[in-house]
């Protein structure tokens, strides 16, 4: 199911990509994760599901990777909503960015501090102005 998943997500972006590089793992805080497949998330999330429930966001089917900002996928490191958690940049990683995966660490622990230091001013700002 995850391969048929990932072939359609290839023919949606319209890129004639073999089929084995559509399998993607997600670069969070510098390790690679798996993602959570629909009907895998536990909890809550996993209420009234049935074998062939379809992803109320982005219809993929049980046991199937969600779409790409999915408001229904969890964050494999957190556990928090994929689309919004707290853990920065988050890359899919594919067969072919193998040889980038040193680079994109890199890049990513760099855009995560500034991430941070950005949001630290902010709350700095705000909390100035709110006295």
């Amino acid at each position: 199911l995850l391969g048929e998943n990932m072939k359609a997500r290839c023919k949606m972006k319209k890129e004639k990509i073999p089929e084995k590089n559509c399998d993607v793992q997600y670069l969070i805080k510098g390790k690679l994760y798996n993602p959570i497949l629909f009907g895998s998330e536990g909890g809550v999330w996993n209420e009234g599901i049935t074998k062939d429930s379809l992803c109320p966001d982005c219809a993929c089917k049980v046991g199937q990777k969600h779409l790409t900002n999915c408001d229904i996928e969890r964050c494999p490191a957190c556990g928090g909503q994929m689309f919004s958690c707290g853990c920065g940049l988050v890359y899919e990683i594919d067969e072919t960015s193998i040889p980038l995966l040193g680079y994109l660490k890199q890049q990513q622990e760099i855009t995560n501090k500034k991430m941070l230091e950005d949001l630290k001013k902010m709350k700095k700002k705000h909390q100035d102005e709110m006295e």
